[in-house]
C-alpha cells in the first residue's frame, strides 16, 4: 500500500534484473552457472536434434523404395508423439526429479540414435523416431519447467529468450555440417578398423547426433536438484482422474493459463495457413515466383528473431501480460495486411511485423506460463500447451488449403478496379481473424485473472477496500458483526495489524517518522505482514469454513504501491500472491469516497493520511480501475451515503455471496 519517496522509480525492471541494459542481459543471464548449463545442453543437443533429423529423413528416403512416403511417414512419427502423447510427457516431468529425468532422457537419446543407422527398413526407423521424439518431449518439458530454478524471476524472460534461441538457431547449422560429414565418412570408410561400422553419411550424422545427446548427459549431471519434489497436491486441485485430471482442474480454475492456451492455440492456426498457403500466395496473388517464396520465409524468420531479441524491452515498457495478448492482435493485423497486398515488397516489410508480433508473443507466453503455474504442475502445463499447438499446427496444415480450394480463385470488377478474391487471400484474412480475435480474447481473460490465485475453501473471504477515510473498518466492523448475530461464524481482522508480527510492522509503516520510507521497502513490509497473517489468521479459517472479514487485503497493494507508488504491477501481484500462498478475496467492496472528503474524515494523523491530495487521486484512480478490470470480484458501494444505507448495502453484498457459495439462506434480520 502505502510512504513518502519517489512516486515512479525511474526504469523498475532494470533496476530488478540489475540494470542488465548497462552490462547486456544476455551475459547478466548466462553469469548463473546451472543456467548456462542448462543453455549449452540444450544448445548442443538441439543442433544434434537437427542434424538427425536430416540425417533420418535421407536414410529412410535412400532405404525405401517410395521415398516421397518414406519422408512423409518419418516426418508424421516426428509430429504424431506431440500431438498424441505430448501431455503424457509432461506428467512424467511433473513426476520425477528434473535432473535425473533429463539425464535419463539423454542417455537413452544417445543410444537409440546410435541403433538408427542398424536399421535397414523403413518401419524400425519410424519406431525409434517415434520414440526418440516423446524423449524428447520430456526432455522438453523438464527443461522448461526447470528454467525458473536456474535464473532470478526477473531474469526469466531473457533466460526465454537463449532458451528459444537455443533450440532453433542450430538448425542452419545443422544443414552445413551434414553436407560436410559426406566427406567424414568417405575417410571413415577408407579405415579399415571400422569396416564393421555403418559409415555412410547418414551414419555418421546421426552418430555426431548420440554424441551431443552424451554432452547434454554430462552438463545436466551437474545442475543439481532443479525445482522441488513432488508435493502433495491441493485438495482443491484433487481430481479423480489423475495427473491429468488435476491439470484440466488447474485450467478450470486459473483463467490466465486459459488466456495464455487461447492465445498459442489461436497463433499456431494461424502460423499453419501461412505455411501451407504461402508459396501459392505469393506465386499466383503476388506473381513473384520461388523467389520470392524464399524472400517472404526470409522476412518472417528475420522478424521472429527480432521479436525474440527486443520481448524483454517491449514488455519491460508496457508488462508482460499486455504484450502478449497485444502482439497477437498485431500479428492479426499484419496477415491481414499480407493477405490483401498487391506487391513483394509491401508483403515483406509486413510479413517482417508478423514474424516480430509472434516472436514477442512467444517468449511472453513462456515466461507467463513459467511465473503463473506451480512448479508441481509446471511440467504437465507445457505438455499440454505442445499437445495444443501441435493440433492447431496439424489442423491448419490440412484445412488451410482445404478452404482456399473450396474457395477458388475469383475476381471482381469494382468500377475500374479488379479485385483479387482468391483462396489464398481469403483464407489468409480468416487466419487473421483467428490470431486476432484469440489475442483480444486472451487480453480479456489476462487483465482480469490475478494469476496463480483461485484457491476455493469451505470459507469465504470477504476484503473491504477504500482510500483513507473511507468508512472501511468501521463497515468491516458492523459487517462481522452483523453476520456472527445470524449464526455465521466470523473472523474480524485487518491489514496490517492482523497479527502480533504485524502490529509491529503496523507501527513502522504508519509512523509519521517513517516519511520517505522507499516503495520497495514498503511493499516488502505489506508483503511480510500479509504472509503471517494468511498463514496465522485467515487461511485457518477458511479451512474450518469460517467467513473472513478483513480490512484491507492485497488490492490496497496493487492500489498503492503499483497505482500510486508507480511500482510494477505485475511484481506488486506477484508478491502479493506468493504471501497469500494463492489466496484472494471471494468479494472485495470498494467503499468509494471522494479523495478530500476521505482526508476530511480520516484526521490525518498517520504516514499515509498525511500524503497529499493527488496521492490519494491516484490511489482511488487504481481502485477504479481494478474495480472495472476485476468485476467479478468487486461490488462499489459509495461510501458517502449515510453510515447505516453503507452498511446495509455492504451486508447485501456479503449474503449475495454466501448463497451463492451454499452458506444457505438469508437468515431474518432482526
Amino acid at each position: 500500500m502505502q510512504g513518502k519517496g519517489e512516486e515512479r522509480p525511474p526504469l523498475p525492471d532494470a533496476e530488478l534484473a540489475l540494470a542488465p541494459e548497462s552490462r547486456r542481459f544476455l551475459t547478466s543471464v548466462l553469469r548463473h552457472d546451472r543456467f548456462r548449463r542448462l543453455f549449452a545442453a540444450s544448445t548442443v543437443s538441439s543442433f544434434g536434434d537437427w542434424v538427425g533429423i536430416i540425417a533420418v529423413t535421407s536414410l529412410v528416403s535412400r532405404v525405401s523404395a517410395a521415398p516421397e512416403l518414406a519422408v512423409g511417414g518419418a516426418l508424421l512419427a516426428r509430429v504424431l508423439p506431440g500431438f498424441l502423447l505430448a501431455p503424457l510427457a509432461g506428467v512424467v516431468a511433473d513426476k520425477f526429479e528434473r535432473r535425473k529425468l533429463m539425464f535419463t532422457c539423454d542417455l537413452l537419446r544417445a543410444l537409440l540414435t546410435g541403433l538408427l543407422p542398424l536399421a535397414h527398413t523403413v518401419w524400425p526407423l519410424y519406431l525409434l523416431f517415434f520414440l526418440l521424439e516423446f524423449l524428447s518431449l520430456v526432455w522438453s518439458a523438464a527443461k522448461d519447467s526447470a528454467i525458473p530454478a536456474t535464473v532470478p524471476r526477473e531474469e526469466l524472460l531473457p533466460a526465454n529468450q537463449l532458451s528459444l534461441l537455443a533450440a532453433y538457431a542450430p538448425m542452419p547449422l545443422a544443414g552445413v555440417v551434414f553436407a560436410l560429414l559426406a566427406r567424414v565418412a568417405a575417410l571413415l570408410s577408407a579405415l579399415e578398423p571400422l569396416h564393421y561400422l555403418q559409415t555412410s553419411q547418414e551414419a555418421v550424422a546421426l552418430y555426431v547426433d548420440a554424441g551431443t545427446f552424451l554432452f547434454s548427459a554430462w552438463m545436466v549431471s551437474g545442475l543439481g536438484r532443479l525445482g522441488r519434489k513432488e508435493r502433495e497436491v491441493p485438495r482443491e486441485l484433487r481430481s479423480p482422474f489423475g495427473p491429468l485430471g488435476q491439470l484440466f482442474t488447474l485450467l478450470a480454475r486459473d483463467g490466465l493459463l486459459r488466456g495464455l492456451y487461447l492465445g498459442m492455440g489461436s497463433a499456431f492456426l494461424a502460423g499453419g495457413a501461412v505455411a501451407s498457403l504461402g508459396v501459392v500466395f505469393v506465386v499466383k496473388a503476388l506473381r513473384a515466383g520461388a523467389a520470392g517464396w524464399g524472400l517472404l520465409v526470409t522476412s518472417v524468420g528475420a522478424g521472429l528473431a527480432a521479436g525474440m531479441a527486443l520481448a524483454r524491452a517491449v514488455s519491460a515498457r508496457l508488462g508482460r501480460r499486455r504484450v502478449f495478448s497485444g502482439s497477437l492482435v498485431v500479428a492479426g493485423a499484419a496477415l491481414a495486411l499480407v493477405g490483401i497486398s498487391s506487391d513483394l515488397l509491401g508483403a515483406l516489410v509486413l510479413s517482417f511485423v508478423l514474424g516480430f508480433a509472434a516472436g514477442v508473443a512467444w517468449v511472453t507466453g513462456y515466461t507467463l506460463m513459467q511465473e503463473a503455474v506451480p512448479d508441481e504442475f509446471r511440467g504437465r502445463a507445457f505438455g499440454a500447451a505442445y499437445a495444443l499447438v501441435r493440433a492447431a499446427l496439424l489442423l491448419s496444415l490440412a484445412g488451410a488449403p482445404l478452404m482456399a480450394g473450396l474457395i477458388g480463385d475469383h475476381r471482381l470488377k469494382v468500377g475500374g478496379e479488379v479485385l483479387d478474391l482468391s483462396g489464398a487471400r481469403l483464407t489468409f484474412l480468416a487466419a487473421a481473424l483467428v490470431v486476432g480475435g484469440g489475442g483480444s480474447l486472451s487480453a480479456g481473460l489476462l487483465r482480469r485473472v490475478l494469476p496463480g490465485a483461485g484457491l476455493r475453501f469451505p470459507g469465504v473471504l470477504i476484503a473491504l477496500e477504500g482510500i483513507e477515510g473511507a468508512g472501511k473498518s468501521s463497515q468491516a466492523a458492523r459487517l462481522a458483526r452483523a453476520l456472527a448475530s445470524m449464526g455465521i461464524p466470523t473472523v474480524l481482522t485487518r491489514e496490517p495489524g492482523g497479527t502480533a508480527l504485524g502490529g509491529y510492522i503496523r507501527e513502522v509503516l504508519l509512523s509519521p517518522e517513517m516519511e520517505g520510507l522507499s516503495p520497495r521497502a514498503e511493499a516488502l513490509l505489506y508483503a511480510a505482514d500479509r504472509a503471517e497473517h494468511v498463514a496465522r489468521v485467515v487461511k485457518p479459517a477458511l479451512e474450518e469454513g469460517k467467513v473472513v472479514v478483513s480490512d484491507r487485503f492485497l488490492d490496497s497493494s496493487l492500489a498503492y504501491q503499483a497505482g500510486a507508488r508507480g511500482l510494477d504491477e505485475d511484481d506488486i501481484l506477484r508478491l502479493s500472491l506468493w504471501a497469500t500462498e494463492g489466496i484472494s478475496p471471494d468479494l472485495v467492496i470498494l467503499l468509494r469516497v471522494e479523495p478530500r472528503r476521505g482526508l476530511e474524515r480520516s484526521g490525518r494523523e498517520d504516514r499515509l493520511e498525511r500524503e497529499d491530495e493527488r496521492f490519494h487521486r491516484k490511489v482511488a484512480e487504481a481502485y477504479e480501475s481494478l474495480a472495472r478490470r476485476f468485476p467479478e470480484r468487486f461490488t462499489v458501494i459509495d461510501a458517502g451515503l449515510e453510515e447505516e444505507v453503507v452498511a446495509v448495502k455492504v451486508l447485501d453484498a456479503a449474503l449475495e455471496l454466501l448463497r451463492r457459495r451454499g452458506f444457505g439462506s438469508e437468515p431474518p434480520r432482526g
